[in-house]
C-alpha cells in the first residue's frame, strides 16, 4: 500500500509552486504571483497587515484594503493560522537557507550523544489517579497528565513560556503598526521576509532574463539572511504578521486538533508520551485536553502532531464536537520466533529467530520516543532516532544511525541483556509491553549488511598510528571507530580469530559465528591490520608497539576464573565453565574437536549468571543425561536473563536456587555430588560426575602493561580516567580489564569512548 504525501511535503510544495508562478509570471509579463495581478501598490489586497498598516498610514479608511482585510478575517476564523502552515514560503527559505549554510550535512558531532529531545529530565510513569479535571478532559485515568492537580506547575510553566513567546511578535506588530501612522508609509512591508522572498524571486528572475544588474537583489538577499539566519526563529520571536493571524484565529473553532482519549497511550495508561507536544513547532500539549483559545490561536494546523503519533490518536475534525473517527491502533508488541526444542538441540543454530525487516518498520511505531532507553543504554544509542527514521520508512537512515563509528549492532541485538536496560525502562513495559529495541536492532542492521552496507572512511588517513590490544568487544569498537576516522590501526589478538568472547566464549546458538567473521571483513574493508594468534611479552615487545604508534588502546578482557575455595575444588571432574564452551566455540571455529566428556553423565553447574545457563545449554546439547545449576541467589535475583533460562528449562535443564555450597564430595577419587545447603539450613547433596564451575571471571594485572608504569588497583583492573585513558599518556583501556566482568555493550561503550579520546590526543579534530 503506498504511504499518502506527508503533509510536511505539502507545505512545503505549496509555497514553492506559488514561487514557480512568480518566476512564470515574471518571465511571461502576466503578473502571476506578484503585485501586478492585484493592480500596483496594492499590498493592502493580500496581505492583512499590508492592509492595516496602509490604512494607518494614510490615516483613512481604505474600502478595498478593509474588504480584504474581512475576506481574510473570515478565513481565520473558519481555518486558523492556517497561511502560516500552509502558504508563507518563509519557513521553506529558511530551512534552505539552513541547509546552505551547514553544505547539506547535519554537523557531526564529536560525542556519541542522543539528541536534544532524548536530553530532557524524564518523567517516569506515575500510578493512576483519580481527579475532578479528569472528568473535563474525558480521561479517566490521566496520570501526569497536567490538566491534573499533580501536573499544575507544568501547566502553569508551560503557560509562562506561552507568554513570553507571545510578547515578541506582539511587540514588533505594535511597533509595525505605530511606525505605519508615524512616518505615514507602512515602513515594516520594507523588511517583511514574506515580501523580501518574493522581491529575491523577482530581481533574480529580471536578472537572467534581462541581465539587469544593480544592488537590489543583493539588499533584498541581505536582508532575508539577516531575519532568518541571524534572527533565528523569526516566526516564533519576531513575525507581526503571525501575530495578527493569531489575534484573529482566537476565534477559531474548526478543524482543532484533539485527542482521542480511548487511543492515546497517556490517557489510557499514564505513560509519559510526549510526541505529538515535541512534533507541534508551536509547542501545543494536546495532553491537556480541551485546548484554550491562546492554544488555538498558535496552532497552524501543520498536522505534524497527527502524523507522528504512534496510536493514531490526535484528528482534526471539522466541528468540536464531531465524533472520533475510528483508526487502526497502534501494532501490539510482536512476537520473536524460537527454534523448536527438538530442533535445537539437535545443534547450535541461532535460538532466536530475526523480525523480518517489514515487521521491525511495523514494530518501531510503538516507540514514543521518550528518551529513557538511551539514558540507561551503556553506549547512549539514539534509539528514539532509530525508531523514528524507521516508524517514517527509512530504514537506510536508520542503519547508518546504528551502524555509526565503532557500533556493533549486530552483535549487541543478540547478547545485550535488554530487560536490564533499554526494554527494563521503556515507557511502553507497564502499557502493552516494551518496545522490541534489540530485536529491531538486530532486524535493521542484519539487513543493512545483507544489502551491502559499507563502512565510509570519514576522512582521508592521516600520519596517525594506533595499536589495540584484544579483539574483544571493547578493542573492535575502537578499532572500527579509529579506522573510520582515518587512523592507521593494528589489532593484536593471542586467538586465531576475532572477538575474544564472542567467539570463544558465548555459544554460537546465542551469537552465530558467521557474525562475527563478517565484522571481521568489515574491518578488513576500513584497511584495519589484524595481527592474530600473537601473545604479548613473547612473540611481542609492548614496549616497541608503543614507538611504532601513537596511543594504544589495551583491552585485553576478563580471563582469570573466579574460583570456589571449597573443600573438593580440586577433584578430577570439577572444571572452569570456560573449557566447555571455549571447546564448543573452537568445535564451531573450525580450531579444535576437543572436548570435554560429558555425553551420559551428570553435569552440575555451579552459579547463576549468563555462563552458567550456557554451560547448561551446551551439556544438554552434548548428551548430557542431566544438566543441573545450583545457584545462590533466589529466582528472582540471578543475573542470567529471564528468556535464556525459561529456554534452558525447556530444553531439560534444572535451575536450583538458594543454594549455598557447602563442599564437593567425591566417590573412588572423582567428584560424585555437591553437598548444599539451603536458606533454613537442610543439607541438600546434589549428585554429579562433572562439576562445571561458572562464578564468573575477573581481571588481573598484566606484567608487560605494568612494567610500563600503568596501575592497576587493588582487584587488578587496569585504572582509568573518564576518558578511558590511563596514568600514562599515550595508553588507554577499557572493556573487562578496567571494570572486571560486564556486560558486551558497556565494553562496546569503553572502546568508542577510548577512541574519541586517542583522536584528540592525536589532535584529529
Amino acid at each position: 500500500m503506498k504511504k499518502p504525501l506527508k503533509s510536511s511535503w505539502l507545505r512545503t510544495l505549496i509555497p514553492v509552486v506559488f514561487i514557480l508562478f512568480t518566476v512564470v509570471g515574471t518571465i511571461w509579463h502576466t503578473g502571476w504571483g506578484t503585485l501586478s495581478s492585484f493592480g500596483w501598490k496594492e499590498i493592502a489586497a493580500i496581505c492583512p497587515l499590508g492592509a492595516l498598516e496602509t490604512m494607518l498610514a494614510e490615516k483613512t479608511i481604505l474600502p478595498r484594503a478593509l474588504a480584504a482585510l474581512a475576506v481574510f478575517f473570515v478565513l481565520v476564523v473558519i481555518f486558523g493560522r492556517f497561511f502560516c502552515g500552509w502558504l508563507c514560503p518563509v519557513p521553506s527559505v529558511s530551512r534552505l537557507l539552513q541547509f546552505l549554510k551547514t553544505g547539506g550535512r547535519r554537523r557531526e558531532k564529536e560525542e556519541d550523544v542522543a539528541e536534544e529531545d532524548t536530553q530532557r529530565q524524564i518523567v517516569l510513569p506515575a500510578q493512576p489517579t483519580q481527579d475532578k479535571h479528569a472528568e473535563t478532559c474525558g480521561i479517566s485515568s490521566c496520570a501526569g497528565c497536567s490538566s491534573c492537580s499533580a501536573g499544575e506547575a507544568v501547566k502553569k510553566t508551560a503557560a509562562q513560556k506561552r507568554q513570553a513567546a507571545d510578547a515578541g511578535p506582539l511587540t514588533v506588530l505594535a511597533g509595525a503598526l505605530a511606525s505605519s501612522a508615524v512616518f505615514g508609509f507602512p515602513v515594516f512591508c520594507l523588511i517583511c521576509p514574506v515580501g523580501l522572498t518574493f522581491a529575491v524571486v523577482i530581481a533574480l528572475s529580471r536578472l537572467f532574463q534581462f541581465n539587469e544588474s544593480g544592488w537590489e537583489v543583493l539588499i533584498f538577499a541581505a536582508f532575508l539572511v539577516l531575519e532568518l539566519l541571524v534572527l533565528r526563529r523569526w516566526c516564533r520571536n519576531f513575525c507581526p504578521l503571525g501575530a495578527l493571524i493569531g489575534l484573529m484565529s482566537r476565534l477559531n473553532r474548526l478543524f482543532v486538533p484533539r485527542i482521542n482519549p480511548k487511543a492515546c497511550v497517556h490517557a489510557t495508561h499514564g505513560v509519559d508520551c510526549r510526541i505529538c507536544a515535541d512534533a507541534c513547532p508551536e509547542g501545543i500539549d494536546l495532553r491537556r485536553g480541551k485546548l484554550t483559545s491562546a492554544d488555538v490561536s498558535v496552532c497552524i494546523k501543520c498536522r505534524a502532531c497527527a502524523e507522528v503519533c504512534p496510536s493514531r490518536a490526535v484528528s482534526f475534525p471539522l466541528l468540536p464536537s464531531s465524533p472520533f473517527v475510528e483508526t487502526a491502533p497502534m501494532p501490539a508488541r510482536g512476537r520473536i520466533e524460537i527454534v523448536p526444542v527438538a530442533e535445537r538441540l539437535v545443534g547450535y543454530e541461532e535460538v532466536r529467530r530475526p523480525l523480518d525487516i517489514r515487521e521491525a518498520v511495523r514494530q518501531s511505531s510503538r516507540c514514543l520516543r521518550c528518551g529513557r532507553c538511551t539514558s540507561v543504554c551503556p553506549q547512549g544509542n539514539r534509539v528514539s532516532q532509530w525508531m523514528a527514521l524507521l516508524s517514517r520508512g527509512d530504514v537506510d537512515g536508520a542503519a547508518r544511525l546504528m551502524l555509526q563509528e565503532g557500533a556493533l549492532p549486530e552483535i549487541c541485538g543478540r547478547v545485550c541483556p535488554s530487560e536490564r536496560f533499554c526494554e527494563r525502562v521503556c515507557s511502553m513495559q507497564e502499557a502493552e509491553g516494551a518496545v522490541m529495541i534489540p530485536d529491531i536492532e538486530r532486524a535493521v542492521s542484519q539487513y543493512a549488511l545483507d544489502h551491502g552496507f559499507k563502512p565510509g572512511i570519514r576522512r582521508a588517513r592521516v600520519p596517525a598510528k594506533a595499536a589495540v590490544i584484544g579483539a574483544g568487544p571493547a578493542g573492535l569498537a575502537c578499532a572500527d571507530y579509529l579506522a573510520r576516522r582515518g587512523v592507521n590501526v593494528t589489532v593484536y589478538d593471542k586467538e586465531r580469530d576475532i572477538g575474544g568472547l564472542l567467539s570463544y566464549g558465548i555459544p554460537p546458538f546465542k551469537l552465530s559465528r558467521d557474525v562475527v567473521a563478517r565484522r571481521r571483513a568489515l574491518l578488513n574493508e576500513l584497511g584495519v591490520k589484524l595481527v592474530m594468534a600473537t601473545t604479548l611479552g613473547k612473540e611481542l615487545d609492548f614496549e616497541s608497539i608503543r614507538r611504532q604508534n601513537d596511543a594504544v588502546f589495551v583491552a585485553t578482557g576478563a580471563g582469570c576464573a573466579v574460583g570456589l575455595s571449597l573443600p573438593g575444588e580440586d577433584l578430577p571432574g570439577v572444571l572452569p565453565a570456560m573449557v566447555l564452551l571455549g571447546a564448543v566455540s573452537r568445535r564451531a571455529l573450525g580450531e579444535s574437536n576437543q572436548m570435554p566428556d560429558v555425553k551420559g553423565k551428570r553435569v552440575v553447574v555451579l552459579g547463576g549468571g549468563d555462563t552458567a545457563v550456557d554451560c547448561l545449554r551446551c551439556a544438554i546439547r552434548e548428551g548430557a543425561a542431566s544438566a543441573t545449576a545450583v545457584a545462590r541467589k533466589p529466582r528472582e535475583a540471578l543475573r542470567a536473563m529471564v528468556g535464556e533460562l525459561q529456554q534452558a528449562q525447556e530444553e531439560g535443564a534444572e535451575i536450583l536456587c538458594g543454594l549455598q555450597v557447602e563442599r564437593l564430595v567425591s566417590a573412588g577419587g572423582i567428584v560424585s555430588a555437591v553437598l548444599c545447603r539451603d536458606g533454613d539450613g537442610k543439607e541438600l547433596e546434589v549428585p554429579a560426575d562433572v562439576v562445571f564451575v561458572a562464578y564468573g571471571f575477573r581481571p588481573e594485572p598484566i606484567p608487560w602493561l605494568a612494567g610500563s608504569g600503568v596501575a592497576f588497583d587493588n582487584a587488578g583492573r587496569i585504572c582509568v580516567d573518564d576518558n578511558n585513558a590511563t596514568n600514562v599518556a599515550g595508553i588507554y583501556a577499557g572493556g573487562d580489564a578496567v571494570r572486571g566482568a560486564a556486560f558486551v555493550s558497556t565494553a562496546v561503550a569503553d572502546g568508542r569512548r577510548a577512541a574519541r579520546a586517542i583522536l584528540r590526543y592525536c589532535s584529529i579534530t
